[in-house]
């Protein structure tokens, strides 16, 4: 059930890599310098505390298996809060303009 509400809610996009990833599981998560599933969304903020949280949650992306699933969704949901992927909401947000920008050869 959590599935396919979470595909209506990103669009109708293929979200079954989210199983694999590290985030998905808090025992694997918190083996990474304690970081916990909030502070996936902690770059919302723009204090120290929420700037140390995203720097954990990219670490962690570093070294999960689906890292390239998990970005290529974001992107393509639009998803515009958040770490995914390794990359902020920002940082989705350039890279897409960017491949946009390339494919239309400007």
């Amino acid at each position: 059930m959590a599935g396919q509400q979470r595909e209506r809610a990103f669009h109708g996009l293929d979200d079954s890599f989210m199983d694999h990833g590290i985030c998905a599981d808090e025992v694997r998560l918190a083996a990474h310098d304690g970081t916990v599933r909030g502070d996936f969304y902690r770059e919302l903020g723009r204090g120290l505390r929420d700037q140390e949280a995203t720097k954990r949650a990219k670490r962690v992306c570093e070294q999960c298996p689906v890292q390239f699933d998990c970005l290529e969704f974001a992107i393509e949901g639009r998803i515009i809060d958040g770490v995914w992927g390794g990359t902020t909401g920002d940082e989705r947000h350039a890279l897409a303009r960017r491949r946009r920008r390339r494919a239309v050869g400007v």
